[in-house]
């Protein structure tokens, strides 16, 4: 469905495949027999773009030959140009770029500043560029590399300074490991139609991309997305299938999906007209007696010949038109133009928005507001990040469309952001985009925009062994915040606001002992976040024999999503229900049963050694050891994480309620530490930097059964879990 700008980086691929020093000698003279078998099929793969056929073959011989310089080149490479995983190329190009200091090939450079740019690593991505730029002589190779540059450099921008906004997959009910795109939503958002090139669409062909025929399917509302399905299956493969072309049009043997491409692109504004991409042209299909009848095409004066219409979008009131062309006539690649419904009720003549908003490049999926005013499209020109960013552009008094602004982060990222469709208010967006952490390749994801306002703090004095009456806790500001003095009893607690990134000069007394004073920092990663903050307060004896005071502070953030109740959905609601809800939480462990929860940080304020702290508990279903869906965020915070802090280390703790066999847990423990492991591992964390034990059922967080005997599911579900310790 989307033609995509492949002259420029074609040209620098084949500039820099021609130039290139070698990358290593041939990895097969040090293969076992049966290494060299898998070694020639991934080699054949690789030399005929077979990539995700040839990644596995890879992360066989990888397995045994991790420090293969080949290897590591060729499956940085796959991953890149795979049709699902293109973040796994980093970790395996950075290994390549290791093992070649001093013999790197121009091709690893601009592929490792591709791969980083695609995961928003901008900086790193605009020094390889240079280093690129610098080594090349070819004029037209650094104009398009300066281009690049220019891109990081507005990632950096964007990235320095992202918006307060939260953006959340689909999840697997809609989004499959193939690409998942061009969302279309009935008004009242119960309906989900869009675009996929997965497995089992209509004929199961593919394409020359290596991705199957695009279908259209549909997903319906409710807790979580219902599973998609196609929305039309009346097809049937003809007997003779290479003499369909003598016997019928494609419009004449299905009426939505067929064997070809089939896009949905947008919904007339009484929903009562699908418009479809097919055959390069814009298709109209009307719905009777709830069964959508078989496509025509749209109009002649737009679907010119010899040109290619993607994409469609129809104005609240249907008078106004706007569709994607390369035809003759515009700016360059494919632009928007529009045409206005005359009075017969024919479209008239398209028109070019023209230079201000279309570029010398591609722009697709034009989406205007009810008002008509404001026009969000994608495009890979403007001021974008790097292949397409969704910007808006909104027109004055006189009709003139104002310079597209850029959406800005965390919506656009350094590659694929498109098909951008608000609500009717701009509280939420639904689009699609390529650098996820989702299934694979573009997936779909929900944008919501959230209020700004100032967040609160909470710091709750966890309940001792030791009862401590009057424990007195002083906070004074040493970077301009004010000062705050509580009291506190065993297990109280306060709210107050704060600063993002503030610092306190923290004292905490009580009668009887010695006062603690160390620093603490109240930081999230927006500034918009509340955060819960728990002091587990002991005594110990010091070395001279007084009483001390031992500190834990226990720092979760990122609780929004907790708050969302569907009253809060209002939006103007949600500070309230914030500050409700973190009014209501009386400890951490409350807090872990929230699955959208984070553990984004663990302070140890003591004189002695107290590194092990859980950083955070992944939970599991029982029975099972692979890492939950709903996991996923609090899996990838630690992986932010480690990556922040690449000296550190950490243990993986596993766990298990108590039912089952002493064995079987331990075995059950393991493989839950295990998945986190992987996880982790899978992101481009070092495997030598994590630690797996398995504590089966000896370590329990809360009661498997309750006093009288009865179970307490409740209680079991936190012990099915990974612990995750900071050793390092």
């Amino acid at each position: 469905m989307k033609k995509k700008r492949f002259l420029p980086l074609f040209f620098l691929f084949s500039f820099c495949i021609l130039f290139a020093l070698p990358v290593n000698g041939k990895s097969s003279n040090s293969f076992s027999l049966k290494e060299k078998k898998i070694f020639r099929k991934a080699e054949t793969h690789f030399l005929y773009s077979e990539y995700d056929d040839a990644i596995p073959l890879y992360m066989v011989l990888l397995s045994s030959h991790s420090d293969d310089l080949e290897l590591n080149y060729e499956a940085g490479i796959s991953y890149f140009y795979s049709t699902t995983s293109r973040p796994m190329s980093v970790k395996y190009l950075e290994k390549a770029i290791g093992l070649s200091v001093k013999d790197t090939s121009l091709d690893l450079v601009f592929h490792m500043a591709r791969a980083y740019q695609c995961v928003n690593d901008f900086t790193d991505a605009e020094k390889f560029y240079i280093i690129f730029r610098h080594e090349t002589g070819n004029d037209l190779t650094r104009s398009y590399l300066d281009e690049f540059i220019a891109q990081c450099e507005t990632g950096k921008k964007y990235w320095a300074a992202p918006g307060n906004v939260q953006i959340n997959s689909l999840g697997p009910n809609v989004n499959s490991i193939y690409p998942d795109y061009a969302p279309v939503l009935t008004r009242d958002h119960s309906k989900l139609l869009f675009t996929s090139k997965r497995e089992g669409t209509t004929g199961g062909k593919k394409d020359d991309d290596g991705f199957y025929y695009e279908d259209v399917y549909m997903a319906r509302s409710g807790a979580n997305w219902n599973g998609a399905q196609r929305i039309d299956t009346s097809f049937h493969q003809p007997k003779f299938y290479d003499m369909k072309l003598f016997f019928g049009k494609a419009e004449n043997i299905s009426q939505i999906n067929t064997s070809r491409h089939d896009a949905s692109i947008a919904l007339s504004p009484d929903e009562t007209s699908l418009y479809i991409f097919r055959s390069d042209d814009i298709w109209k299909a009307d719905l009777k007696d709830d069964q959508w009848q078989s496509p025509v095409r749209i109009s002649r004066s737009i679907d010119a010949s010899r040109s290619y219409e993607p994409s469609v979008f129809i104005t609240h009131d249907g008078n106004m038109l706007y569709f994607i062309s390369d035809r003759k006539g515009g700016v360059g690649g494919k632009d928007i133009w529009q045409c206005t419904k005359n009075s017969n009720g024919d479209w008239g003549e398209p028109v070019n928005l023209g230079a201000e908003i279309n570029s010398d490049v591609d722009e697709d999926s034009p989406f205007v507001t009810d008002d008509g005013n404001t026009l969000y499209f994608s495009s890979q020109g403007h001021s974008g990040m790097g292949g397409y960013d969704v910007f808006k552009s909104v027109k004055d008094a006189n009709g003139k469309w104002s310079t597209p602004e850029n959406l800005g982060a965390p919506v656009n990222n350094g590659d694929d952001d498109i098909f951008y469709y608000p609500d009717q208010n701009g509280n939420r967006a639904w689009y699609a985009t390529l650098n996820r952490n989702g299934e694979g390749s573009l997936d779909i994801y929900e944008i919501d925009y959230l209020p700004e306002f100032a967040p609160l703090a909470k710091i709750h004095l966890k309940e001792t062994t030791t009862a401590m009456e009057d424990v007195s806790i002083s906070l004074r500001g040493i970077n301009g915040q004010k000062d705050t003095s509580l009291t506190f009893s065993n297990n109280a607690d306060a709210i107050f606001p704060f600063v993002n990134n503030s610092i306190y000069l923290i004292t905490v007394s009580a009668n009887g002992f010695g006062k603690f004073t160390d620093t603490l920092k109240l930081e999230s990663d927006s500034p918009y976040n509340f955060i819960f903050q728990e002091l587990t307060l002991t005594k110990y004896i010091s070395d001279t024999g007084t009483k001390e005071l031992l500190v834990l502070a226990t720092n979760y953030t990122d609780i929004d999503k907790n708050a969302m109740t569907d009253s809060a959905m209002e939006y103007s609601a949600l500070p309230a229900s914030r500050e409700k809800f973190i009014s209501s939480v009386k400890s951490a462990q409350e807090l872990q049963s929230y699955t959208t929860s984070i553990l984004s940080d663990v302070h140890s304020y003591t004189k002695q050694q107290a590194d092990t702290s859980v950083l955070a508990s992944v939970y599991f279903d029982f029975d099972h050891a692979d890492l939950r869906l709903d996991m996923h965020s609090r899996a990838e915070a630690i992986f932010d994480w480690m990556k922040k802090n690449p000296e550190s280390s950490i243990l993986l703790a596993g766990n298990t309620d108590d039912k089952g066999a002493d064995n079987y847990n331990i075995d059950l423990s393991r493989e839950r530490a295990s998945a986190v492991r992987d996880f982790l591992v899978s992101k481009g964390i070092d495997r030598k930097r994590v630690t797996v034990v398995a504590n089966g059922e000896k370590d329990p967080v809360a009661p498997n059964e309750n006093k009288d005997g009865n179970d307490n599911p409740s209680g079991r579900a936190l012990n099915r879990r990974v612990d995750i310790r900071k050793t390092r």
